[in-house]
């Protein structure tokens, strides 16, 4: 009973191995729809509608807070394939306030210095090795034009975060 059992469950191990990113896509695909599902069954939802403005871009209530699962999402998915833990709690940082942003109102200051705060520690721990990769360089670089391309670095990672947040509010136009 014991042996076959054990046979069973090596069996199960290799089939895992071998089809690991099949289920690690499956599972992400599944926590992103679980999230939306979750955000739509609250039911205060209507705290988590964005309603038009004079400058919205969007003329209907659009739902805000949907990113809870794709957060869940990648987490396993940079858990499983061993992201750097400061790329995760960067994400994990910027996700917490942009979620508690969708129930409450948030100072445009405090959004910009968490996303200053999480830009750091996605690139802090990197520093070491972008100035050692420019000091090698086989193109003839100063390792003085790091310290020009850090803050360039640095202005796209927090440029892109608001990108993607202005993005998200955005009502889809669909053609006639």
């Amino acid at each position: 009973m014991i042996q076959e059992l054990t046979t069973i469950f090596n069996q199960l191990v290799v089939w895992v191995t071998q089809h690991r990113i099949f289920l690690l896509f499956v599972t992400c695909l599944g926590l992103g729809f679980a999230g939306a599902w979750l955000i739509a069954g609250i039911p205060f939802r209507k705290h988590l509608l964005d309603m038009p403005k004079e400058r919205s871009s969007h003329t209907e209530p659009t739902p805000r807070g949907g990113g809870v699962g794709i957060l869940a999402a990648f987490i396993v998915a940079g858990l499983t394939l061993r992201i750097p833990t400061t790329f995760l709690f960067a994400a994990i940082l910027i996700s917490a306030v942009s979620l508690y942003g969708d129930y409450f109102r948030i100072s445009v200051k405090f959004r910009l210095i968490v996303q200053l705060i999480s830009t750091l520690m996605l690139l802090f721990p990197l520093l070491p090795r972008l100035s050692a990769h420019f000091a090698i360089s086989t193109f003839g670089f100063s390792p003085l034009i790091f310290l020009l391309i850090l803050p360039l670095i640095f202005i796209f990672l927090i440029g892109t975060a608001n990108f993607y947040n202005f993005m998200d509010g955005i009502k889809r136009h669909r053609r006639p």
